[in-house]
């Protein structure tokens, strides 16, 4: 593990290879941030700067995502799941509120129900506790084997692009989607591949998710076709006590496009959850 200096406000590490911006107070309460696929860690920039002012913000970027290493071969879900424990242990962490959207949601999930003492309370965003429907798996499978030979090319920005975007955040906010156009772009295409292959084969969790009985917030934009609202709506059914909110007018990447709303949305979860 490598850092950059301890008493700066953002401390930077390589944990296994995995980049980790951990921010705030150390001694303060621990959030753990996990990202959805084809982005990383940044996504979550308007909500860290405000939680870090009074929480430990612990801010990863996935295998193959950002500034973490290429994985050097494929690897499951419960693997990415187990990044979030290598990461807590070399931090010194024992227990951490869990905040994951879309893919880092999936992992949150699963590190929840295998290590449930580990986890203080869960807030998921735009996830899916269920495999990938077979329809959708060809279709990206498809994506995905083009990305490995060609990259995140222009082609499959606009495929992509949908999927990620509600039609209102892609008419008004073209600069913000640039940006993250060029960041996937940047990507390893072997990196990328075997992430979403990753994602693509993942298993069900959902089965286990009555086991869950830490304070849940679920949230879903309503316009959010990768992991729609009737995916949330089961999460939220599955585990006791889960708060439910459908974001209007709002796709896939929520914290993104309405970065105040979910910022507030956790600011209230975790004073109800402190």
């Amino acid at each position: 593990m490598s850092a950059a200096d301890g008493e700066a406000k953002v401390r930077e590490y390589v944990i296994d290879g995995i980049f980790v911006r951990d921010s705030g107070p150390i001694d303060g309460r621990p959030l753990v941030f996990g990202h959805s696929l084809l982005f990383d860690g940044r996504m979550w920039e308007a909500q860290v700067a405000d939680l870090e002012k009074d929480h430990r913000c612990i801010n990863l970027d996935f295998r193959g995502h950002g500034q973490s290493t290429p994985p050097p071969r494929g690897f499951s879900m419960l693997a990415q799941a187990d990044d979030y424990r290598k990461v807590m242990d070399a931090l010194g962490v024992e227990r951490a509120t869990m905040v994951g959207l879309s893919m880092g949601g999936m992992a949150a999930m699963h590190f929840a129900v295998a290590h449930p003492a580990r986890v203080v309370a869960l807030a998921l965003f735009d996830t899916s506790a269920e495999v990938e429907p077979p329809k959708a798996r060809a279709k990206e499978t498809a994506m995905a084997l083009t990305a490995r030979v060609f990259g995140i090319n222009d082609f499959l920005l606009k495929q992509v692009a949908p999927i990620m975007w509600s039609a209102r955040f892609r008419a008004e906010r073209a600069d913000v989607t640039k940006v993250w156009d060029e960041r996937m772009q940047a990507l390893n295409k072997t990196a990328a591949y075997r992430a979403v292959r990753m994602v693509l084969t993942r298993p069900a969790v959902g089965p286990r998710l009555g086991d869950v009985r830490v304070p849940t917030l679920v949230v879903v934009g309503d316009e959010d076709v990768a992991t729609r609202p009737s995916k949330a709506k089961k999460i939220a059914e599955t585990i006791a006590g889960a708060e439910l909110r459908i974001l209007p007018r709002t796709g896939h990447i929520s914290a993104v496009e309405e970065p105040e709303v979910v910022t507030k949305l956790l600011r209230s979860f975790l004073a109800r959850t402190a």
